[in-house]
C-alpha cells in the first residue's frame, strides 16, 4: 500500500544526493533515458522523502532526476511523502517497482541485499519474502560474498557490474591490495578476455604467487610481462596468448622447457601435412603418436618412404632420446 504523497515541484538543489537510503541503480547508462526525457519529458515523477533537515532523499527515480540534474534543469515536480513514512514501508516501494521494470546486476543486488538486512533484520519471514524475490533462495545462507564485492573500489564494482571480469576470479581480487587489483583489471579490460582466459589467467597466477612468494605487483613488472601489454603492434588476442604463455612457463618451467624442446624438434623434421607426430599432451609417458593419412597405395608408399628416411634423421633420433631422457 502506498503512503499518503503530495504532488510537488523541488529545486534539485535540495535533494541530499549522498543519502542512498533506498538507491538501487549503480553504474546504470541512462543514455536511452535521457533521450526520452528530452523528448517527451517526466511521464512518471520520482517519489523523495522530506527529512528533517528540509532536504529530501530520493526513493524511486533516481535515474530521472540524475539526468534532469546533467542537462542541467534546476527543478523537478515529484512525489513527495512524510519523513514519518517508515523505511520498511518506502523500501518496499522502490523495491517491487525497480523489480516490475527491470533486472538487478551483480552490484545492484549487493547494495539491495545490505539494505534488505538493515530494514528487515528483525522480522524472518519479510527477510526470506525479500531475497526469494531477488532469486537468493529463502534465506541469507552463502551470499557472504555479496558483502565482500562492496568493498572493492568503484572501478572494480563497475567492472563486475557490467560483467567485463567474471564472477570466477572474485577471491583473487580478495587477496590483493587495491592496487595490484587495479593492475589485474587494467590487464583483463584492456585485453577484453573472456571468462575463460580470465579463468586461466588467475589460476596461473595463483599458483605463482603461492610458489614463489612473490607479489602480483613484482609479477607484472617482469620484463617480459611489461613488454607484451606495452606492445601496441600486437592485437589483444595475441597479448593474450603471449601473456597466458609467459605465466605458463613460469608456473610450469621444466614442462614449458620440455615442450618447446619437442616442439622444435618435431617441426625441424619438415613433415608433410599429412603425417602428424605428437607426443603424450602431459608428458606422462615417453611415448609418441603417429597419424598420417593417404588416398592411394601410391600415398601410401610415399608415407612409408617418408617414415623409413626418419630412422637416419638425427633431430628424430634426439627427439625419441629426450623423451626417455626425461
Amino acid at each position: 500500500m502506498l503512503p499518503e504523497r503530495q504532488l510537488q515541484t523541488i529545486s534539485l538543489d535540495q535533494i541530499d544526493w549522498d543519502d542512498i537510503s533506498y538507491r538501487m541503480s549503480y553504474f546504470r547508462d541512462f543514455k536511452s533515458l535521457r533521450r526520452s526525457i528530452l523528448a517527451s519529458g517526466i511521464l512518471n515523477p520520482p517519489l523523495v522523502q522530506e527529512k528533517q533537515s528540509g532536504r529530501y532523499c530520493i526513493v524511486c527515480g533516481y535515474g530521472r532526476l540524475k539526468t534532469l540534474k546533467e542537462q542541467p534543469i534546476p527543478s523537478a515536480q515529484v512525489w513527495t511523502v512524510s519523513q514519518h513514512v517508515p523505511n520498511q514501508v518506502l523500501f518496499d516501494v522502490a523495491f517491487f517497482e525497480n523489480l516490475s521494470t527491470r533486472t538487478f546486476h551483480l552490484i545492484e543486488t549487493a547494495h539491495i541485499v545490505r539494505l534488505i538486512e538493515l530494514y528487515f533484520s528483525t522480522d524472518a519471514e519479510a527477510l526470506s519474502n525479500r531475497f526469494y524475490a531477488l532469486e537468493l533462495g529463502s534465506h541469507a545462507q552463502g551470499i557472504e560474498w555479496l558483502h565482500d564485492i562492496l568493498l572493492f573500489s568503484e572501478p572494480v564494482q563497475q567492472a563486475f557490474a557490467r560483467e567485463c571480469i567474471s564472477l570466477d576470479v572474485l577471491d583473487l581480487f580478495k587477496k590483493i591490495p587495491d592496487e595490484e587489483q587495479m593492475l589485474l583489471l587494467h590487464a583483463m579490460t584492456s585485453l577484453k578476455m573472456g571468462k575463460n582466459h580470465q579463468k586461466e589467467m588467475v589460476r596461473l597466477i595463483e599458483d605463482i604467487l603461492n610458489r614463489e612468494n612473490q607479489t602480483l605487483k613484482e609479477l607484472f613488472a617482469l620484463p617480459e610481462v611489461k613488454n607484451t601489454m606495452d606492445n601496441i603492434v600486437l592485437t589483444r588476442t595475441q597479448k593474450t596468448d603471449q601473456l597466458l604463455e609467459q605465466l605458463k612457463e613460469r608456473r610450469y618451467p621444466v614442462f614449458c622447457a620440455h615442450h618447446k624442446k619437442s616442439t622444435d624438434l618435431i617441426h625441424s623434421l619438415k613433415l608433410p601435412a599429412s603425417i602428424q607426430l605428437q607426443q603424450d599432451r602431459y608428458y606422462e609417458d615417453d611415448e609418441y603418436r603417429l597419424k598420417f593419412t593417404f588416398r592411394s597405395m601410391q600415398d601410401f608408399t610415399k608415407m612409408l618412404q617418408t617414415l623409413q628416411k626418419l630412422k637416419k634423421n638425427r633431430n628424430f633420433i634426439n627427439l625419441v632420446q629426450s623423451a626417455r631422457d626425461e
